[in-house]
């Protein structure tokens, strides 16, 4: 959830696609780590989307889904006090760092 990189212009709606790996067995602790996140980021301002799905063939991959009218708000976003908790519990909970993949649609 960093914006190091990013392709997008400042004033482009920005999409990312975070992918989470939990440790075996610690799926359902991942969930609701997840869940949590997603309830207090979806009134964070500029938040357009800011949904979670769980893999229905692995039960320990989950897949965020996030719009941000802006990068400058994205980054508001991950200062605030419910992403810094997020991060600082995330790491025993997963098997492997988790990766952000920044998209951009291919039509309107």
């Amino acid at each position: 959830m960093t914006l190091q990189n990013s392709p997008t212009p400042a004033s482009a709606i920005v999409t990312l696609l975070p992918i989470f790996i939990a440790k075996p067995g610690r799926g359902g602790d991942l969930e609701q780590v997840l869940l949590t996140l997603q309830t207090a980021s979806r009134g964070d301002r500029g938040c357009l989307q800011y949904s979670v799905f769980s893999d229905l063939h692995d039960e320990n991959r989950f897949v965020m889904h996030e719009e941000w009218t802006s990068r400058e708000l994205l980054a508001e976003h991950n200062l605030t006090a419910h992403v810094l908790e997020f991060v600082a519990q995330i790491d025993e909970l997963l098997s492997e760092p988790f990766t952000v993949t920044w998209m951009r649609p291919i039509a309107p």
